[in-house]
């Protein structure tokens, strides 16, 4: 959320209201995978990741595109590799931290 600065995403529980409206083969009890819906199409793991450093702009954008020359197979098979290894990697946290008013407004419910 820190690096969205020009408010360009929201986001909603997968079990919430929103994605219920939405819902294309979404698992919502997958909770190691990454959705984004572009008002049209749901792009998941690698594209989803690939989207938002598109619209992030600047280093993420250029390593978004750079990204391309890989195969996509290739990138969903790291993708997952960091998903299930996620806590290791990046740590565990006991609880989650509420969102700031600012940050709350970004989600659907």
């Amino acid at each position: 959320m820190k690096r969205d600065q020009k408010n360009r995403f929201m986001f909603s529980p997968l079990q919430g209201e929103y994605v219920k409206k939405i819902n294309s083969n979404i698992d919502i009890n997958n909770l190691d995978t990454l959705y984004v819906y572009d008002g049209q199409k749901i792009f998941i793991k690698t594209e989803a990741v690939r989207l938002i450093g598109k619209n992030l702009g600047g280093v993420w954008k250029f390593l978004s595109m750079a990204s391309k020359i890989l195969p996509l197979t290739f990138c969903n098979w790291i993708y997952d590799l960091v998903a299930k290894n996620r806590n290791r990697i990046f740590g565990r946290s006991d609880s989650c931290r509420l969102p700031t008013p600012s940050e709350a407004e970004k989600f659907y419910p």
